[in-house]
């Protein structure tokens, strides 16, 4: 009986002990289990991914993979992360499923912090479901695209076979070897037409300035020629305001205006021969002149009026013989300025390029509508421009030989001078009522076709070439004269296939 209470004794001794180590087992167990938070990330394709599989942060393990599910539309996947709770995944990680090696073992959910600018000091929450990852490239998908590049490498092997054959068989055809010997042969002879065409050019500009040079000196001395007899003149009527004061007085303003004017003639000129601009100085110039001439016909026929008074006949009359002598020499030196300038008529004009049109100064300097009355001897014009498509440079070099003053003239000259050395040989026609507008035809860079410029006013002006009847292509060009000599270039090449915008600057003379 003794026996028997001792072993019940034992017995709940043991099975207190047996509770209160479950008991400490459970407690203790749960707080020293290290702590975590889940989070949940889609991947198409999670490949090699078991449960159990390591998630890593820069190398170091952070987690597991705790669950695998495939979402309803049966093409996502869900792996649920554990992460431990000691390490905090930065905002705008990414997520990224890689193997230990080519074969494809070893799957890892490498989570890779931003860096640089791209940083936040955020945090992903700990339960995001919303993240999204993506999957590193593996021997697998890497002989997909080799397969996919090699099926292309094949196709394209076979074209560029095809191609070879195609030219070797256009290399051997004799007609075209013909064809190419010729070509070769007319571009060496547009080459050598356009040196001597140059050099022509060159002997005629330094022959004509020099020309206007000397002109230019004679007009020099007549000028102060004629300022000596108004200054004369101007002494010999204060001396003589004795009566007809008012009427005398108004002559005398008339001769100090006319004064001036020769002055301003005289300054022109000596700008002229320092700086340039022949032609816009000239063509002021003989519009000065011309005001000059009337205001001496017209001083000639008031002292002509005032002489009729007996007591101022004898002094008005070798003044009004020095004023006639004066007009005299400055209708001279008029005509000689339009014959320089190639003006017929009372008008004096100047035509700076076909499409640009003229301007027209007429007697007493007011300027008229524009329109072609003729146009001086040659005129010159270099384009140098870029094609921005094909990124090439290429200058062209052109000069505009007018026939008299029928309102036609030749346009001479090298497309793509230095290089392809093309032929620009072509007639044109003004038209218009004010002359700012032409059309050409004949041969440009070589081939067959036709042209038109259209003058806008201001410097602006619009071209466009249609030639190559084999090959039809369209050029279309705008020109923004900056001052008589240069001027913006812009437009577009072979509109009709290959469009190139083509930018640059244009140059006159």
């Amino acid at each position: 009986m003794q026996t028997q209470g001792y072993a019940v004794r034992v017995g709940a001794v043991l099975i207190a002990s047996i509770a209160l180590i479950g008991y400490l087992f459970s407690f203790f167990g749960h707080s020293l289990a290290p702590k975590t938070y889940l989070l949940n990330v889609v991947f198409n394709d999670v490949s090699g991914v078991i449960k159990g599989s390591k998630v890593q942060m820069v190398g170091v393990d952070i987690g597991q993979v705790t669950a695998i599910n495939l979402k309803s539309d049966r093409v996502h996947v869900d792996l649920t992360l554990e992460i431990k709770q000691k390490y905090k995944i930065p905002a705008g990680s990414d997520f990224v499923i890689s193997t230990g090696s080519l074969l494809g073992t070893e799957a890892v959910v490498n989570v890779v912090p931003p860096t640089g600018a791209e940083r936040s000091a955020l945090d992903i929450p700990e339960g995001a479901t919303d993240l999204h990852g993506t999957r590193a490239l593996d021997l697998q998908s890497t002989m997909t695209s080799a397969n996919k590049l090699l099926d292309q490498l094949t196709v394209t092997t076979a074209k560029a076979q095809e191609i070879l054959e195609k030219s070797s068989a256009l290399a051997t055809d004799p007609k075209l070897q013909a064809h190419l010997r010729q070509s070769v042969a007319n571009v060496d002879q547009a080459t050598a037409n356009g040196v001597a065409l140059t050099h022509k050019l060159d002997a005629l500009i330094t022959q004509d300035n020099e020309m206007l040079q000397g002109m230019l000196g004679e007009t020099q001395r007549t000028s102060r020629v004629a300022l000596g007899n108004i200054t004369d003149t101007t002494a010999q009527i204060k001396y003589t305001t004795t009566e007809n004061r008012e009427k005398i007085n108004e002559i005398v303003g008339n001769l100090r205006d006319t004064t001036a004017a020769v002055e301003g003639i005289t300054s022109q000129a000596n700008d002229l021969l320092s700086k340039g601009g022949v032609s816009k100085n000239l063509s002021e110039i003989v519009a000065n002149l011309n005001v000059t001439t009337q205001k001496l016909a017209q001083m000639t026929t008031d002292f002509q009026k005032v002489a009729g008074d007996q007591s101022l006949q004898g002094d008005l009359r070798e003044t009004v013989h020095n004023v006639r002598e004066t007009s005299e020499q400055t209708t001279i030196l008029v005509q000689r300025l339009n014959k320089i300038l190639g003006v017929k008529g009372k008008n004096a004009t100047v035509v700076a390029a076909p499409g640009v049109g003229a301007v027209i100064v007429a007697p007493g300097g007011a300027p008229k509508a524009p329109q072609v009355d003729s146009i001086p001897v040659i005129l010159p014009r270099v384009d140098l421009e870029v094609n921005t498509r094909e990124k090439r440079f290429r200058s062209d070099i052109d000069a505009f030989v007018p026939f008299g003053a029928s309102n036609t003239f030749a346009q001479v000259g090298v497309y793509d001078f230095t290089e392809a050395n093309r032929l620009n040989l072509q007639l044109g026609q003004v038209i218009g009522k004010h002359g700012g507008s032409d059309y050409r035809l004949g041969l440009h860079a070589s081939k067959l076709g036709v042209g038109g410029d259209i003058g806008l006013g201001r410097g602006v002006s619009l071209s466009a070439d249609y030639y190559d009847p084999n090959h039809a292509r369209l050029d279309t060009r705008g020109t923004l004269m900056l001052n008589p000599n240069l001027g913006l270039l812009f437009g577009l090449d072979d509109v009709t296939h290959h469009t190139g915008a083509v930018v640059g600057v244009e140059l006159r003379r």
